[in-house]
């Protein structure tokens, strides 16, 4: 089935979304325009750092906790153990995700959790953190699902061989998204 409109992402977050991962995720009705997406490259014991810094600034600039969410390959213990590591004043504000977790208010907080678990969920602002997967297959699925959550913001986190595969996707994509975009 191709998606023919995109009710979710704008038009930004629809173009790299395409380039990275070669699917076509329809037009965009999102009214507005949000800036690129970026790719920020961090070696894994680095990742809480980066995050925590482009967190703050995201705040600073504006957004609420509640408009952010981090999507992470797996809810796996290095997963916890990377939240842990994140900055207090950035910990405060976070919240997992769970059944529970989505029926209560959540303003003022920062949902983190597995791309299987953002399924069906969105935020304005997404940073979605690639570092490892088991599968090639796995990893490609948790990608797809992590970066079409954001509707107006995306960043990727992701470590530096995670990286080149994503630019070297994005170049090999170029032409394909191209010519279905003309």
């Amino acid at each position: 089935m191709v998606l023919r409109r995109n009710c979710r992402n704008t038009r930004e977050i629809v173009r790299y979304v395409q380039l990275w991962t070669g699917a076509d995720i329809g037009m965009t009705e999102v009214s507005g325009n949000g800036g690129p997406p970026q790719l920020l490259k961090a070696n894994e014991e680095d990742v809480p750092a980066v995050l925590a810094t482009s967190i703050r600034k995201v705040l600073d600039d504006g957004a609420r906790p509640e408009d952010i969410g981090l999507v992470f390959e797996d809810d796996d213990y290095a997963t916890k153990q990377l939240v842990e590591r994140l900055s207090s004043d950035i910990q405060r504000y976070l919240v997992q995700l769970n059944p529970l977790v989505v029926a209560h208010e959540l303003t003022g907080r920062i949902l983190w959790g597995s791309a299987k678990r953002f399924k069906g969920l969105e935020r304005p602002i997404v940073f979605a953190i690639a570092l490892n997967a088991h599968s090639v297959d796995l990893e490609e699925s948790q990608f797809y699902v992590a970066v079409t959550r954001a509707n107006y913001a995306l960043y990727v986190v992701a470590s530096p061989e995670r990286a080149a595969r994503i630019s070297a996707d994005m170049e090999r994509n170029l032409t394909a998204v191209s010519i279905r975009g003309s």
